[in-house]
């Protein structure tokens, strides 16, 4: 089973330029510099065709995603590569020539890497504090007297009915992670209040990838404004492709094997190892109720980790730790044909 996959990760902000511009109206210092390099033109003419073919390869829905990404790109290349006092030309080429070698590789690696393929879609919420948000601090806000909320996830570049629901699905699980309501259907928009009087930022790394299903973690960590710490949350998204649907426990368990007994058991002995006498009075009830929610399941090809990290079993300064139970471990109880077994 092939497992290639690529994320374009959005990076940071600056001015933006096509490959093709016409030098004689070149105005920044780094337009000026690629016109007067013979090297830098070839890269700047390479990186643009790369990306120009990238483009061309991709579905009408996924175009504004990489249209976004290069723009992205650009502003990040003009923001690192600033003219230097000391040696202008040569500080400005160097620097302009490093962001083109690692651009086009990047691009290339994009359009030709196996059977799935993705683009970042990135967001930014930022409001003004409410008045009980205390004082603005340069220090723990990144934009002093606001609150911020930033939140990339991968979006699949296939047009197919199955891979156009999992993109839908997963925004939504985005939004419902930045809404903080776990217990209502994810809301349809973006809302700006999601970010008042914290610095949040919300991420997705995928942790499997096959034709039947696919895994990823939305890690959550957030910072509210005088807060000594940042808070996180972590929720795992489990998609059915071909179903279209997100992974319920009969998909991986066979009814009536006592699974989620065996499960217990061994998550009930790690916890009182590594905390005893810290958990919470009725932890084995809410342990119960995590694992039998697949929300709390990080699903790999190496086997099924319960993430345990839940107030309500142990102390917000004591989490407690992920159990991790090997395939192998599971397998009496697995349905014939789980893919990841």
């Amino acid at each position: 089973m092939r497992k290639s996959w690529c994320v374009l990760l959005l990076l940071a902000s600056g001015a933006a330029h096509a490959a093709s511009f016409d030098c004689s109206k070149a105005k920044t210092p780094q337009e000026k510099a690629i016109c007067g390099s013979p090297e830098l033109s070839v890269a700047d003419e390479q990186m643009a065709a790369a990306y120009k073919a990238l483009l061309a390869a991709m579905t009408p829905e996924i175009k504004p995603a990489v249209r976004d990404n290069q723009r992205t790109w650009n502003r990040k290349m003009a923001a690192d590569c600033k003219n230097s006092e000391a040696e202008p030309g040569a500080a400005l080429a160097t620097c302009l020539l490093a962001s083109y070698k690692a651009r086009i590789p990047e691009l290339n690696r994009i359009l030709s890497d196996g059977d799935y393929k993705f683009v970042s879609k990135s967001i930014k919420l930022t409001t003004p504090n409410t008045p009980d948000g205390g004082e603005a601090s340069p220090d723990t806000e990144e934009t002093p007297g606001s609150g911020t909320l930033k939140a990339t996830w991968p979006q699949s570049t296939k047009d197919t009915p199955e891979w156009i629901a999992w993109n839908k699905a997963m925004e939504a699980a985005m939004r419902k992670m930045a809404s903080s309501d776990s217990k209502s259907d994810p809301p349809g928009q973006w809302s700006k209040k999601w970010a008042e009087d914290t610095e949040t930022e919300i991420t997705v790394s995928v942790n499997y990838i096959g034709a039947q299903l696919i895994t990823a973690s939305i890690d959550s960590e957030w910072m509210g404004h005088g807060a000594a710490h940042p808070d996180r949350a972590t929720s795992q998204f489990n998609w059915m492709i071909r179903e279209k649907r997100e992974l319920r426990p009969e998909d991986v368990f066979l009814a009536g094997s006592a699974w989620d007994k065996t499960i217990q058991e061994r998550c009930a002995k790690a916890l009182q190892q590594q905390l005893g006498k810290g958990l919470e009075d009725g932890w084995q009830k809410e342990l119960q109720r995590i694992i039998l929610d697949s929300h709390n399941w990080k699903l790999d090809s190496e086997g099924l980790t319960v993430i345990l990290d839940d107030e309500s079993m142990s102390p917000h300064a004591a989490p407690a730790n992920p159990v991790k139970l090997p395939w192998t471990a599971l397998k009496l109880f697995l349905q014939s044909g789980w893919p990841l077994s």
